[in-house]
């Protein structure tokens, strides 16, 4: 039976922000700017979960988007890096 708190959309008054993270972070002009932009995003993800604006679903959801951002844009820098990364 599907529940609310399965869903994996998010509540459109946080949508916006996630979306202008998103954009912050696809707009980094370089490798630490992009890394600092997704300890941000990290950090606002785990605010709304906190703050019970999303459910652990989402969050889980938006913690793999950004990181597979992340990992896109540090590899348009060229940065190799083995080592894997996991938002909490």
């Amino acid at each position: 039976m599907f529940s609310f708190a399965d869903d994996l959309f998010l509540p459109q008054d946080i949508e916006l922000d996630a979306i202008e993270l998103a954009e912050n972070l696809r707009g980094a002009a370089a490798a630490t700017q992009a890394v600092e932009a997704a300890i941000v995003a990290e950090d606002w993800i785990r605010r709304m979960r906190d703050a019970d604006k999303m459910t652990e679903a989402q969050s889980n959801r938006l913690y793999l988007i950004f990181e597979a951002i992340l990992e896109l844009r540090l590899r348009d820098f060229g940065v190799v890096d083995s080592t894997p990364r996991h938002f909490p």
